[in-house]
C-alpha cells in the first residue's frame, strides 16, 4: 500500500514535467509574440510615409469640413477635430502640433449646462492654447441665456481680443450684455458678425438695440455682417474702411446711410425688412467701388436712388422687379456688368429689355418664368432669330425650370450658341456658351426625383452628347449632384 508521503512525491513530480512543458510553452509564446510585436513596428501604414506639410494639410481641409455637417446631429462643437489625435501616436502629434486646427473654434453647439458651469471659458483657453501665435477664429458664441453665462464672452473676449481676426456672436437678451465688450481693443479684428436673436420679427412687438458701443479699435475691420442691429449701435465702426457688408432687418434708409459712407466697399448682402420705403427728398447715392450687389427680399425701391458704375456681379432674390425703375437702374450701371441672377419663388416676370442693358453679360440665372416671358426669352437666346441678344454670354443657369420646359425649343437655342461663328465683315464674333445648367432644389415644391432627372436625360441624351461633343459643359441634376456626366 502506497504511503501518503509516497502520493505527495509522485504528484510533485508530476507537477514539475508540467511546469517544465508550459514554461517551454510561454517561453514560444513570448518568442512568437516578440516576432509579431517587431513586425508591427517595422510596419508603416503608407499614409504615415506623407511628407508632414501634406498630412497637416489634409487635417486642415477635414477640419473645416466637419462645419458643413448635418448640424441636427447632436455632438460637442469640434469633436470631430479631437479624433485626429486619437488615431495614433504620430497623428497626434501631428495634430497637436498643427497650429491651424486650433486656431479656430465653433461654440454654437456646446450644451447650456457647459456655459452656465463655467466650463467653457477653460475649454476655449485650452483649444486656442495650441494655436502658437497665429490669428483666432470665433465662431457660434449663442446666448447668453442667463446673466451670469454672460460672464463667460465677457471672459473669453478680454483674454483673447488681441488675437482675434473673425469673431461671430449670437446674443438672445440685450439686456444682458450691456457693456459686455466696451474698453476692448481688437487690433488684428478683420470680420465680424453680430446677430440680435432677440429680434421678434414681423408682427412683434420691437426691441431695444442691441448695446453695443465698441469696436472703435478694431482698425484692420473689413468684412461686417449685421443681423437685426440697428447701425446707431455701432457707433464705433469706422464704416469709411469695410471691403464686404451683410445686412439682414436692416431698414432700407439705414442701408442707404451705411452706402453713403463706406466708399470703400466692394460687396453688399442686403436681406429684407418689412418696412416700406419711399422718401422723394432722398438724394441719389453714386457708389464708385462696389463691384458685387446680392438683394434678398429687400425694399426694392433702394434701387431708385443707387447708381453703381463698377457694379460686375447682380443677385435678386424678388418676386418681381418694377420694370421703370430697374431699367432706370441698369441703364446707370451697366458699364461693367458681367454676372446677373434673378431668383425667386414662383414664376418670374423678365423683361426682354433688361437684357437688351446687359451687352457684356457672361453669366445669367435665371428661376422659372412665366409662360410668355420663357417663350420670348427662349427664342431670344437663339441665334438664328436674334443674333445680337446677349451677345458675350458664356454662363447659364436654369433653376427650378418645369423638366418639361427642357424642350425641343430650348435644345435648339443651346445648339444655336455651342459653336462660335466666325466673324462676318464689321461685326463682333458672337461668343460660345461655355456652360449651361439646369438645376433642381434638394428640397422643397420645385423637387425633382432622381428617376425623373434620369428620365428627362434619356429622353434628350443625343442632343444633351452633342452639345458636349461641340465643347460645352452640361450640368443637369441638382446642386448637389449631376446626373449628366
Amino acid at each position: 500500500m502506497i504511503s501518503h508521503q509516497e502520493k505527495l512525491r509522485n504528484e510533485l513530480a508530476g507537477l514539475k514535467v508540467s511546469i517544465a512543458h508550459y514554461r517551454s510553452l510561454l517561453e514560444e509564446a513570448e518568442q512568437r509574440e516578440a516576432t509579431i510585436q517587431a513586425a508591427l513596428d517595422a510596419y508603416i501604414f503608407p499614409v504615415l510615409t506623407l511628407p508632414p506639410e501634406i498630412t497637416t494639410e489634409i487635417f486642415l481641409h477635414y477640419a473645416f469640413a466637419v462645419y458643413k455637417k448635418d448640424e441636427r446631429e447632436p455632438r460637442l462643437p469640434c469633436k470631430d477635430i479631437l479624433i485626429l489625435t486619437m488615431v495614433c501616436r504620430a497623428w497626434r502629434h501631428l495634430a497637436l502640433s498643427a497650429h491651424g486646427l486650433w486656431s479656430t473654434i465653433d461654440l454654437g453647439n456646446f450644451p447650456l449646462s457647459y456655459k452656465a458651469r463655467g466650463e467653457m471659458e477653460d475649454i476655449v483657453d485650452g483649444w486656442f492654447s495650441r494655436a502658437g501665435a497665429i490669428p483666432l477664429s470665433l465662431r457660434g458664441w449663442m446666448g447668453p441665456v442667463k446673466k451670469k453665462t454672460s460672464r463667460g464672452i465677457n471672459t473669453i473676449l478680454r483674454r483673447h481680443a488681441p488675437r482675434l481676426r473673425d469673431l461671430h456672436i449670437c446674443v438672445s437678451d440685450p439686456g444682458h450684455i450691456s457693456n459686455f465688450v466696451d474698453d476692448l481693443s481688437f487690433p488684428i479684428l478683420q470680420s465680424l458678425d453680430l446677430s440680435n436673436l432677440a429680434d421678434g420679427g414681423p408682427g412683434t412687438p420691437s426691441l431695444p438695440p442691441l448695446p453695443i458701443s465698441t469696436f472703435r479699435e478694431s482698425p484692420q475691420l473689413r468684412h461686417l455682417n449685421l443681423e437685426a442691429i440697428p447701425p446707431a449701435s455701432l457707433g464705433g465702426i469706422r464704416w469709411e474702411r469695410l471691403e464686404s457688408l451683410a445686412t439682414l432687418d436692416i431698414t432700407p434708409q439705414e442701408c442707404l446711410d451705411i452706402l453713403h459712407k463706406s466708399p470703400a466697399l466692394l460687396k453688399w448682402e442686403s436681406y429684407g425688412s418689412d418696412e416700406n420705403f419711399y422718401d422723394a427728398d432722398q438724394a441719389m447715392i453714386s457708389h464708385p467701388r462696389l463691384a458685387t450687389f446680392e438683394l434678398l427680399n429687400s425694399n426694392r425701391e433702394m434701387l431708385r436712388y443707387l447708381t453703381l458704375p463698377a457694379l460686375r456681379d447682380l443677385s435678386v432674390h424678388l418676386q418681381e422687379l418694377d420694370d421703370d425703375d430697374f431699367l432706370a437702374f441698369l441703364s446707370r450701371s451697366r458699364r461693367a456688368l458681367q454676372r446677373f441672377a434673378f431668383f425667386g419663388r414662383g414664376p418670374l416676370v423678365l423683361s426682354m429689355k433688361w437684357c437688351q442693358h446687359m451687352m457684356h453679360l457672361t453669366s445669367l440665372g435665371l428661376s422659372e418664368l412665366r409662360a410668355p416671358f420663357r417663350a420670348n426669352f427662349v427664342r431670344g437666346i437663339n441665334r438664328q432669330h436674334e443674333h445680337n441678344f446677349l451677345p458675350a454670354l458664356e454662363e447659364l443657369t436654369l433653376r427650378d425650370w418645369k423638366s418639361d420646359q427642357l424642350d425641343a425649343q430650348l435644345l435648339d437655342a443651346l445648339h444655336s450658341r455651342s459653336t462660335a461663328q466666325e466673324a462676318e465683315s464689321g461685326k463682333a464674333v458672337p461668343m460660345q456658351l461655355k456652360l449651361f445648367r439646369f438645376i433642381w432644389m434638394s428640397e422643397g415644391p420645385y423637387t425633382a426625383d432622381a428617376a425623373g432627372i434620369e428620365s428627362l436625360i434619356r429622353d434628350h441624351q443625343v442632343v444633351l452628347r452633342d452639345l458636349k461633343m461641340r465643347g460645352m459643359e452640361v450640368y443637369v441634376g441638382t446642386e448637389e449632384r449631376n446626373y449628366f456626366e
